[in-house]
C-alpha cells in the first residue's frame, strides 16, 4: 500500500492518506474552472482562519533558536579572537 503526504510551508506533514483509499474516493472532474474555483474559495477560507497558537509559538521559538544559535557563534568568534591576540602580545 502507497502513502502520499502532504506538506505545509513549514514541512510538517499535515495530512498521511493511503494512496489507494484516496483513489478511491476520488471522481473525474465535470468542470475544472468550477472546480478550480472552488479549490481557490477553500484555499481563501482556510488562509483565513489563521495560524494557531501553537504553530505561533513554535514559529517564534525557532526564531528564537536561530538567534540563540547566531549569538552562540558571534561570541565564539569573539573568544577566538581575543584568545589569537593575546597569544600575539606573549
Amino acid at each position: 500500500m502507497s502513502s502520499r503526504r502532504l506538506f505545509d510551508k513549514f514541512g510538517q506533514m499535515i495530512i498521511r492518506c493511503p494512496f489507494d483509499e484516496a483513489s478511491k474516493q476520488a471522481h473525474a472532474l465535470e468542470n475544472l474552472a468550477i472546480s478550480e474555483g472552488k479549490v481557490k474559495d477553500l484555499e481563501k477560507a482556510i488562509s483565513s482562519v489563521g495560524t494557531s497558537p501553537i504553530l505561533r509559538l513554535w514559529i517564534s521559538l525557532k526564531k528564537l533558536d536561530q538567534r540563540l544559535h547566531f549569538l552562540n557563534t558571534q561570541r565564539d568568534d569573539v573568544l577566538s579572537a581575543s584568545a589569537f591576540w593575546i597569544q600575539l602580545k606573549k
